[in-house]
């Protein structure tokens, strides 16, 4: 009933945009091509197998794991993920927003565009705008159908780990003493939070509010995880062990 639901909801459809040509994807049942609101299997020597015309305004980007063909769509009011059953084409399930974006664009070091799959888990990174503009990444276990919701958007990949910068009200341009970060153990699909303290730098005053986003970009590079600061006498780098404690006292270094 709840998939059912799902679908029509997406119904009544607007005019198609999305990708100007069609998807292709090479799988081992075959050829899997999607355009707008339709998407297909086909042998390689072009027999068709099946095609299933969708209730959505348009299919951004195909995936496949396992037995399972993942479509990231845009419907009239919102976007997700729709499962499909790579062999036969029928829907298997759906995990959709209303008013969000899918944000396909965000591209973060070692990931996919947006979105991805993570052996029976697949991911991606919705967008919605209200008093302000919030990004948090849904997270869909194909085996048990449970989501999972982390309030921020992945920027970073070491071996199963995703790392993602917090989604909240509150910007970090006006509170440069706080480093905050998600990380995701993808084979266990556990999230855990860590909120550090950059401390300004003796006899240089407080730490300055960023005047651009530059002035506090953060870096990660195996298990240290370094913040560029600005204080008075100038900018700076604070290094962490990203895995350890938060209580722990950085590492201060030039800025580059």
């Amino acid at each position: 009933m709840r998939l059912l639901l799902l679908i029509f909801a997406l119904m009544g459809l607007a005019g198609a945009q999305g990708p100007a040509s069609p998807l292709r994807l090479v799988t081992s049942e075959g050829v899997v091509t999607a355009f707008r609101g339709a998407a297909a299997l086909r042998t390689p020597a072009g027999r068709l197998i099946w095609r299933r015309d969708l209730p959505v305004r348009w299919i951004e980007d195909v995936q496949v794991t396992g037995e399972s063909l993942l479509l990231a769509v845009a419907a009239q009011d919102g976007s997700g993920v729709l499962i499909l059953n790579l062999r036969t084409g029928l829907l298997t399930g759906a995990d959709l927003l209303a008013g969000a974006n899918l944000n396909v664009d965000a591209a973060g070091r070692g990931l996919r565009r947006g979105w991805g799959v993570e052996g029976e888990r697949v991911w991606w990174v919705s967008t919605s705008s209200g008093a302000y503009i919030s990004s948090r990444t849904r997270v869909v276990d194909l085996t048990w159908g449970l989501t999972q919701e982390i309030s921020g958007v992945p920027f970073a990949r070491q071996g199963p780990v995703l790392f993602f910068s917090p989604s909240t009200q509150i910007s970090p341009l006006s509170q440069p003493e706080r480093l905050a970060l998600i990380f995701w153990d993808t084979r266990a699909g556990l999230a855990q939070s860590r909120t550090f303290t950059v401390a300004a730098r003796p006899g240089c005053g407080a730490l300055l509010d960023a005047s651009t986003l530059d002035d506090y970009a953060n870096d990660l590079d195996g298990p240290t995880f370094t913040a560029l600061r600005r204080d008075g006498c100038g900018l700076f780098r604070s290094r962490f062990l990203w895995a350890q404690s938060e209580r722990q006292t950085p590492g201060i270094l030039p800025a580059p």
